[in-house]
């Protein structure tokens, strides 16, 4: 199992690394490329213009080659990539080529003496070539002069193969003509893939000239030579040099960005950095002023892999005790002993560090671990380890996703687009991450390949210490590193598992090994809320089963006859609606009732896994900051919250992820103090799994979990049940939302809530996504743009925004100007920008306001200074009034934050706008004594909000009897002072808000 598991995991690495960057060179072009066995010799004579694709964009490496395009390929090659001119002759060199595509390129081969035809003329230009007759073409091309060295007549082929096998590849360097190609009948046919490698062989060999003699008698003596260059060099002047691959300018290798670096030489290329530390090939043409070897002077043709390193790659878990062998200068590497060189130097993650090493013991003290990550160990010509590269990954949480950015919980957020991000991702999947060229926080710097992390679930059989653990009697190795350093990714992590033996877990592998365990709850899917009963008992005589309704905590609401077996029968155990109960499913879709736990206790059910508590009034039902429920436990991080959100008679069951939640206060619809029993669930472990609680109203969500964000649709209604709601959707700083809140409560009055296209809200989201007013789930931000106070939203100008160190510097209406030459808005003399700090969860939701849709991060920018229009709303914490908990930035400069074309700082050049409407708490008062106030009575919901002027007066109709004033938005009415009731009446007293009436308070004079 492990073994299998280590290969997988070094095979998931290799994948990773490998897509990390493309070769440069054309290959990886083509459609088929998977099929394409000599990938060197392809992009190699593609850059050469020697070979080309097929019109669909394939290679088509399997494809047969014909003699005529065997003779094209080594024409274009001879030829240094270009056509070959000679033309085409009066009287054809073979009979049957007159006006056939490939005629030039035949007689050009013919004319050197590198092809021959059938012996009856003809040179059969359709047929197919075979591996032989094309191994004889290239040699020709070299300079083997096919009559000296008697690559002709009836026994060609097996002197072609003894010349193709026995006289290439001589020098070091030079591959010999059969190289890459073990195992290829050459008397077969040959295929693109092989003609391309044998073209590629005859390339890098040095070529040869032959010069005949003739002797005294008549015969003919050959002198042989063999040249200093190759027929690369000769036709392209291109050359091939070998090193060691050091990396590229985020590896530290060097400087200059989109450069690579082998030995000493550094040239622009983006060579897949997996091959690092190993012996490369660089096949380029020298260019003018450069050095000797390749540079950015010269045409870098391609590098690839010379497949000639030692290289070991395995894991840290290879890494094994060397014992005696330590002091002899060896490590112990996947079972095998490897001395180390005088200094060798170990890279983490291609760049992020490195460490030199001079002694065996320090490597294998850092190194062997039971740990999965990737290690790659270099070996020199001498057999010494130089260098070991190290790749570690590691466990995340996805924290939000958009279509171009991804965030994950300990690193930040990247874009999917830069990096190798696997598809389906989402919010709270657990994922595996490896992160290269820099720390794994250093977003913008490091490259990181991300993963949905392998999970095994499953009951726990055995373990041992904190070394393994067995799942369902399948052994797994903990990992050493980092174990336990994960409680921000899972719910909970173990670094032991004493008295955990039989519960159920999921195990979060990391390249194999256990990385964090989390325990899940006991039979998830067999516990449920009894939310209707006929409560009838089992009699196999009446045959009237009992019946139930079950909330599961999925959402759903099966009903189920009550098996006659069931442990637990519903009159005779009083069983009855709002139960949490444990049960099974049987063969016939009965249910067995194993476990019921009630709010009270009477039905004296003992399961140790069931109980319940009372919170008495004002207490704390649930506990957001310690995740309690009471004072009893702590909640599993999947735990389920079933509610009765009805005040009244009639029940309205709804569940909810419990950790979603705010704090629950043992208070009733109305906010008085009620005391409150909870029914619970808990595993064996001690956490709660499920709760129950008559709570008579919807409870509100976490208010770190809160949402904030714009409308982006026309609402529309929709039935859920049998209730009508106005569906949304919001976009928020996690994405599009869903909201559907119930149509009583939408409209434009105060008791309502006034949701439209284009309209600011948060909300704590509920499971069900149903929303209604009188929860306070829900708020509409209103904008207030004089000052910051609690619970206020601001719309302001910003001035600038420091992400380093989390505050913005904004400018709220009245501290702008416009300069009357430039017609540019800018702070008033004396008035600085004010500056806040935003809290350490707080939000940035970004928005194109005019066309009222999200946008994902485009950055937060100054306000447009032409339009000098208010480009961000602010939210302030709820009891700090200089703290920011949330940003909504308008990013199009049309309009602004609120789709209004008013300038910010320019009120008396902006259009009037009037008071429309305003509520009154009270028409009419009974003064019963002279020189007695009446009630106050108070001015709200004053329209429109964005008025310019909200000064409320009064104008009593007889001041002599009625005496009016206002304090900011209360009205206070007394009668004069000495009236008796001769003064008995009425009087009206007129309520303006500016300018405008908005109503009339009846005042009753009533003096005995």
């Amino acid at each position: 199992m492990n073994n299998l598991k280590r290969v997988l995991s070094l095979g998931l690495v290799g994948t990773m690394l490998s897509g990390m960057m493309v070769m440069g060179a054309s290959a990886a072009d083509f459609t088929d490329v998977d099929k394409i066995q000599h990938d060197e010799a392809v992009n190699v004579l593609v850059a050469l213009k020697v070979v080309d694709g097929k019109p669909d964009g394939s290679f088509d490496p399997e494809g047969d080659v014909t003699r005529s395009q065997m003779a094209k390929m080594i024409a274009v090659a001879m030829n240094g990539g270009s056509e070959a001119n000679t033309g085409t002759k009066t009287t054809p060199t073979y009979t049957d080529i007159k006006g056939h595509w490939a005629e030039s390129y035949i007689e050009y081969c013919a004319d050197l003496g590198i092809i021959s035809g059938r012996g009856d003329g003809t040179f059969d230009p359709d047929a197919n070539v075979t591996g032989l007759e094309a191994t004889k073409m290239v040699l020709t091309a070299m300079g083997f002069d096919a009559e000296a060295y008697k690559l002709t007549g009836a026994q060609w082929a097996v002197r072609t193969d003894e010349v193709a096998r026995t006289m290439t590849g001589t020098q070091e360097g030079e591959p010999n003509m059969y190289e890459d190609l073990a195992g290829v009948m050459m008397a077969a046919n040959a295929s693109r893939d092989t003609a391309a490698q044998l073209i590629w062989n005859g390339l890098q060999n040095r070529t040869r000239t032959v010069q005949p003699t003739t002797t005294s008698g008549g015969g003919v003596e050959w002198t042989y030579v063999t040249n200093s260059t190759s027929l690369l060099k000769q036709r392209y002047d291109a050359e091939v040099k070998e090193g060691q691959f050091k990396g590229n300018e985020k590896t530290g290798a060097t400087t200059t960005e989109g450069e690579i670096v082998v030995d000493n030489w550094s040239f622009p290329s983006d060579f897949d950095i997996s091959n690092i530390g190993e012996t490369v090939k660089v096949v380029y043409k020298e260019g003018k002023g450069g050095v000797t070897g390749p540079d950015k002077k010269d045409t870098i043709l391609g590098v690839f892999n010379a497949n000639k390193s030692q290289v070991v790659k395995a894991t840290l878990n290879d890494v094994a005790d060397a014992k005696d062998d330590l002091k002899k200068g060896k490590i112990k590497v996947a079972g095998t002993l490897y001395e180390i060189d005088d200094k060798v130097t170990v890279h983490t993650n291609y760049g992020e560090s490195s460490k030199d090493y001079t002694t065996a013991k320090a490597i294998q003290d850092d190194l062997k671990k039971v740990n999965g990550d990737a290690i790659k160990v270099v070996i020199n010509d001498d057999n010494k380890v130089t260098d070991i590269y190290l790749v570690q990954s590691y466990l995340a949480k996805v924290t939000s996703v958009t279509s171009s950015k991804i965030t994950l919980s300990g690193i930040g957020t990247i874009d999917l687009e830069d990096n190798d991000v696997a598809e389906g991702l989402k919010k709270n999947d657990v994922v595996v991450v490896t992160s290269i060229y820099a720390e794994k926080t250093k977003t913008d710097d490091a490259h990181y390949t991300v993963a949905k992390a392998e999970v095994v679930e499953g009951e726990i059989t055995s373990f041992e210490g904190t070394k393994s653990v067995a799942i369902d009697s399948e052994n797994y190795k903990i990992r050493e590193e980092n174990l336990g350093n994960y409680k921000n990714v899972v719910d909970d992590a173990y670094t032991g598992f004493d008295g955990n033996i039989g519960n159920t877990v999921a195990a979060y592998l990391v390249n194999g090994f256990v990385a964090v365990v989390n325990e899940l709850e006991s039979g998830a899917s067999d516990w449920a809320l009894v939310i209707a009963s006929n409560g009838k008992n089992w009699d196999a005589t009446k045959m009237d089963q009992g019946r139930v309704q079950l909330l599961k905590p999925d959402g759903s609401k099966p009903t189920y006859n009550v098996d006659e077996k069931s442990d637990i029968q519903l009159a005779k155990d009083s069983v009855a609606i709002s139960n949490l109960i444990k049960y099974s499913v049987t063969n016939d879709g009965t249910i067995k009732i194993k476990t019921a736990q009630s709010t009270t206790a009477a039905n004296g059910q003992s399961d140790k896994d069931a109980s319940f508590v009372k919170v008495t009034g004002g207490d704390l039902v649930w506990d957001d900051d310690t995740k309690m429920l009471g004072d009893v436990a702590v909640a599993a991080s999947d735990a389920v919250l079933f509610v009765n959100t009805s005040a009244d008679a009639t029940a309205d069951y709804k569940y909810y992820s419990l950790r979603n939640l705010g704090d629950i206060k043992a208070t009733d619809a109305a906010g008085k103090d009620e005391a409150k029993d909870v029914a619970y669930v808990k595993d064996s472990s001690g956490r709660i799994l499920y709760a129950y609680v008559d709570l008579g109203r919807v409870p509100g969500g976490a208010t770190a979990d809160t949402l904030y964000g714009m409308i982006t649709t026309d609402l529309r209604t929709v039935k859920v049940g049998d209730e009508q709601y106005k569906q949304a959707t919001v976009w928020t700083q996690d994405g599009e939302k869903t909201i559907k809140v119930d149509a009583d409560y939408v409209g434009s009055d105060a008791s309502k809530l006034d949701l439209k296209k284009g309209a600011y809200i948060s909300f704590k989201e509920t499971s069900d996504e149903l929303y209604d007013k009188t929860t306070g789930e829900m708020k509409v931000l209103a904008a207030n743009v004089t000052a910051a106070a609690v619970n206020s939203v601001l719309d302001v100008a910003v001035d600038s925004y420091s992400e380093s160190d989390k505050t913005l510097s904004y400018y709220v209406k009245g501290q702008l100007e416009k300069t009357l030459a430039s017609g540019v808005f800018e702070a008033k003399d004396g008035e600085n920008a004010k500056v806040n700090a935003l809290d350490k969860d707080a939000v940035i939701v970004y928005v194109d306001r005019d066309n009222k849709k999200g946008l994902d991060d485009v950055g937060i920018s100054a306000f447009p200074e032409t339009k000098g229009y208010a480009n961000a709303k602010l939210v302030f914490d709820t009891e700090k009034t200089n703290k920011i908990v949330a940003i909504i930035f308008n990013a199009n400069n049309d309009t602004d934050v609120n789709g209004n074309e008013v300038a910010l700082g320019n009120e008396e050049k902006a259009p009037a706008v009037a008071v429309t409407s305003a509520d009154l708490s009270k028409d009419a008062v009974e003064i019963t004594a002279a020189d007695t106030a009446a009630d106050a009575i108070t001015v709200s919901n004053i329209k429109p909000d964005n008025a310019t002027d909200k000064t409320v007066t009064v104008e009593s109709a007889d001041d002599t009897k009625v005496i009016a004033s206002v304090s900011g938005t209360t009205i206070t009415v007394k009668t004069a002072a000495g009236l008796t009731n001769s003064a008995n009446g009425t009087v009206k007293v007129t309520v303006k808000v500016g300018g405008v009436q908005v109503g009339e308070i009846t005042v009753t004079i009533n003096i005995a």
